[in-house]
């Protein structure tokens, strides 16, 4: 569900904020808790954004529906201020438990990727959110994060394969002086 938060301080100029309230931007949810609606857009919201849906997606699907996260409820509440509050606590203050400690079994491999895009976009700085950061210091480690994350995800794959194949072989038993032949 999209939003769209409007000021009209004069007749003739209407600022607009939209987005969906649960995926927004830290700094976009504090502007709006405080009637500024002046922020411009910025890539780093996009990618924050972006964050925010990878993180709910792993947090969601994969797992028994008795058990999904409820406390993301409040991303999408009104006020405002209530939103950021929340997200806030969730992704800066209490990550490891609200965030990835929710995740199901079928996305531990994205446990490292959120961590570390949670550490690019964040920092150990609680306001960092702020920081006008250029553009290589915030796209070139999150490639970097996909990156590593698809090398596991490959690599997996071709050790249980390798395993299989070098079990497989060696549990053959063979007529004595038959040669062994590698599959």
């Amino acid at each position: 569900m999209s939003s769209l938060i409007e000021s009209s301080r004069k007749m003739y100029e209407v600022i607009a904020v939209t987005g969906t309230m649960k995926y927004m931007a830290l700094e976009l949810l504090l502007n709006i808790r405080e009637n500024k609606f002046t922020q411009p857009q910025k890539y780093r919201h996009d990618l924050e954004s972006f964050f925010y849906i990878l993180v709910v997606g792993c947090m969601c699907y994969g797992r028994d529906s008795k058990v999904e996260p409820t406390h993301l409820e409040q991303w999408l509440t009104e006020p405002a201020r209530s939103n950021y509050e929340s997200e806030l606590s969730h992704i800066i203050q209490h990550f490891d438990v609200m965030i990835l400690g929710y995740f199901p079994p079928a996305f531990d491999g994205a446990k490292k990727l959120a961590s570390n895009l949670h550490k690019t976009l964040f920092g150990q700085n609680i306001n960092q959110f702020g920081i006008d950061e250029s553009f290589d210091d915030l796209y070139n480690p999150i490639i970097s994060a996909f990156n590593e994350t698809i090398d596991e995800i490959v690599e997996e794959p071709l050790e249980k394969i390798k395993e299989t194949k070098t079990s497989k072989t060696s549990a053959v038993d063979l007529p004595e002086g038959r040669k062994r032949q590698r599959i």
